[in-house]
């Protein structure tokens, strides 16, 4: 037997009319455009590298995939590998020489593909991972697909980063 959705909410709250149980109007619903609740699913964003500073040296690591929570965990985890493969330790478990440690915060070369355009930004993020600012290169070229830096923050909001 199908269940009538609408008469089962109506005895659940005890009204002839839903409209009794309070105004559910969403602005944002009215004009059918949802993307401000999920991720653009036109559009990724790519990294092609990584970079960050040491307090002896620059670097840059090739890394390269689609940016998300699990490729930003990911780059964290190398970096601190990096870190730990630079910093020998003697017998006694200490560093044998200066500790290397990151001196800037971590810069994400990144691009997102729309058709044959390249839209090319620079996301800066704290070594904790968190996002300090997004700088998009290409902005001429990013308004006429509707990329902005706020949508770039709600996409990344949306991928969890």
């Amino acid at each position: 037997m199908k269940k009538n959705i609408l008469a089962e909410n109506m005895r659940r709250f005890k009204t002839k009319n839903l409209n009794e149980i309070g105004n559910f109007h969403d602005p944002r619903m009215s004009s059918g455009n949802f993307d401000h609740l999920t991720p653009n699913p036109k559009w990724d964003i790519n990294v092609n590298y990584v970079q960050i500073d040491t307090n002896f040296h620059d670097v840059t690591m090739q890394k390269q995939g689609t940016l998300d929570s699990h490729f930003l965990e990911e780059v964290l985890g190398d970096l601190e590998a990096y870190l730990e493969d630079q910093n020998i330790t003697g017998d006694d478990g200490h560093p044998s020489y200066d500790i290397t440690r990151f001196v800037s915060d971590i810069k994400l070369d990144c691009e997102i593909k729309m058709g044959k355009d390249e839209i090319d930004l620079t996301i800066e993020l704290d070594p904790d991972g968190s996002i300090k600012y997004v700088d998009i290169g290409d902005e001429p070229l990013a308004e006429k697909y509707g990329i902005t830096d706020e949508s770039v923050m709600k996409h990344l909001e949306a991928k969890g980063i």
